[in-house]
């Protein structure tokens, strides 16, 4: 099916007829009826009103279908769709497909935004003409108080300075891939994409790190990218979940994520290339420090992984090496060639140390 040059079908238009939504919200929605209510909430009071809010059911065994359900008969705004699990790229995917709103926005359904993002985030898109435009995130940790972040819910507290930059996609993707940066940019939820940008992003299913390959994909066919400092999104950081955990498996799901945007990168950006290599260079090496880093360091559960790292950091030390990457990563680089073990027990102690200072800190 054809689409025009704002990334419409056929089928979007028909839709259009009845009343086309400025912005569609997707919310992948699985086993959070803790905090799926805090996470609505803070969407329906939205300062920006035109929008459909699409929350994407992905067959949660909890209370969450029928809170969604409950929602969507409080505020004509919101759909619900129901379907089989298939994880959170096929749940964004789900909600892709559906949407018709002329700007896509995703927030997760444990995490909540301030009531005006979207206000601020579509108020960039149109004064800059940008493709993307990106907010600040703020991490809340579960053992935390909530309220580290109420402010956001209530659009209460101290008034923000904001400033504004508006970067062309090279400049961007420097920052994507870390070139002579330490910046984490690659989130999806903190941002607000035209429709056309963000209908290319075809999240990796069955994955988790699915942020990194969708993000890239959008900034592929993205021309500027406007990135405010103003806090919009809290980031509800689950102590107990997989993504807080040193190590675990599918956290080489990272690897393969690498590969799919050096593939990509072959195709449509070549001059991209060598960035999207060195990252999973660095990816080999990251891992093989959570690895360490953990309790499961040395154990024979974790053994073909461990071996698969440090066969592939050797292989490619000497491009990582001349990576635009901090020199004492290329110093643990080096020092897990020679020995893993040795080089775990240092970081161990370091690890130890820095937690040492922060607790006298606290006291």
């Amino acid at each position: 099916m054809g689409t025009d040059r704002t990334g419409h079908t056929a089928a979007d238009k028909n839709a259009a007829e009845v009343k086309t939504p400025e912005i569609s919200i997707i919310v992948p929605v699985y086993n959070t009826e803790q905090y799926l209510d805090r996470c609505i909430r803070s969407i329906v009071r939205q300062t920006f009103p035109d929008f459909e809010l699409i929350l994407v059911d992905d067959g949660s065994p909890d209370a969450c279908p029928h809170m969604c359900d409950m929602w969507a008969e409080r505020d004509s705004r919101i759909r619900v769709l129901h379907k089989e699990n298939g994880g959170l790229s096929s749940a964004r995917n789900a909600g892709l497909a559906a949407a018709v709103g002329n700007y896509i926005g995703f927030v997760d359904s444990d995490d909540w935004i301030a009531e005006d993002m979207y206000e601020h985030l579509y108020g960039l898109l149109c004064t800059t003409g940008a493709d993307i435009a990106s907010g600040r995130i703020r991490r809340v940790r579960g053992g935390r108080r909530e309220e580290a972040g109420g402010e956001g819910l209530k659009g209460k507290g101290r008034a923000e300075r904001v400033s504004t930059s508006v970067y062309s996609q090279e400049a961007f993707a420097k920052q994507f891939f870390k070139i002579h940066s330490n910046e984490t940019v690659h989130y999806a939820v903190n941002k607000l994409y035209q429709r056309k940008t963000a209908m290319r992003m075809n999240f990796p299913e069955g994955l988790i790190n699915e942020d990194v390959e969708g993000f890239f994909k959008a900034l592929a066919g993205a021309e500027r990218i406007a990135v405010s400092d103003k806090t919009v999104y809290f980031y509800w950081e689950n102590t107990e979940g997989i993504s807080y955990a040193w190590f675990s498996r599918r956290q080489m799901d990272l690897l393969t994520v690498w590969k799919h945007i050096c593939d990509i990168c072959r195709k449509e950006k070549p001059e991209w290339f060598p960035y999207a290599h060195w990252n999973y260079a660095r990816a080999n090496l990251g891992l093989l420090c959570r690895l360490a880093l953990s309790d499961k360091g040395g154990e024979k559960e974790y053994r073909t992984e461990r071996e698969l790292l440090l066969k592939n950091l050797r292989k490619y030390r000497r491009e990582l090496l001349r990576a635009p990457i901090p020199l004492s990563r290329k110093i643990t680089a080096q020092m897990m060639c020679v020995s893993y073990g040795l080089t775990g027990w240092a970081l161990r102690q370091a690890q130890h140390c820095a937690g040492s200072r922060r607790s006298i800190r606290r006291d």
